[in-house]
């Protein structure tokens, strides 16, 4: 996002009342609604996901929502890009563009930008085979012989994230910290941000 490409970012965990602040804010600045939702992008995900209703969208313009089949797949960099093309549509009508969501990944993709996977889904499964026969000690000596900066910061125990990292590895040949570390750098954007919490 460009430094003029301004935008507001509410973000918090579900039933927060996150949607709720979104469409009063939208209401009085002339704005729409951008979901950064990983579940209610998809039709009939209604329950559990705080979707907003019919009337919601009456008052104030929603994107990304029910977009998807069930059967179909989505992805954090698939998501954000569909979300900044809406943000320059919306933009381009002179309203106020609002992110609005409770799924973590994609707003950090929104922020930081996002690590580029350049394997195929079939090598991916391949790689997943291979490391899914280790025990997560084992895993975890690998990953702290490989990137012993990313396996300082995660517990011995959090096998997601160690594969994550291994995988990302093995994929791009550049250790996870170093990814990390080249996107430590001041936001492509400007924009407030708000946290609701329970």
């Amino acid at each position: 996002m460009s430094p003029s490409q301004k935008a507001i970012s509410i973000m918090g965990a579900t039933a927060t009342g996150k949607s709720d602040l979104a469409i009063e804010i939208a209401e009085i600045f002339s704005g729409e609604i951008i979901s950064m939702d990983s579940r209610q992008v998809y039709r009939g995900f209604d329950i559990g996901t705080g979707k907003v209703t019919t009337d919601d969208c009456r008052r104030v313009p929603h994107h990304l929502i029910d977009n998807l089949e069930p059967n179909e797949i989505n992805s954090a960099g698939a998501h954000l890009s569909h979300a900044m093309d809406i943000l320059a549509v919306i933009q381009a009508k002179g309203k106020l563009g609002l992110f609005v969501g409770g799924t973590g990944l994609y707003f950090r993709a929104l922020f930081e930008g996002l690590i580029a996977n350049e394997t195929a889904p079939g090598e991916r499964n391949t790689l997943r085979n291979q490391l899914d026969k280790k025990t997560t000690d084992e895993l975890f000596d690998d990953l702290a012989t490989i990137d012993s900066d990313r396996a300082r910061e995660l517990a011995k125990r959090d096998r997601v994230r160690i594969l994550r990292s291994l995988e990302i590895y093995y994929a791009t040949g550049k250790k996870h910290s170093e990814h990390i570390a080249a996107q430590n750098r001041p936001e492509p954007w400007s924009g407030l941000k708000i946290v609701l919490t329970m």
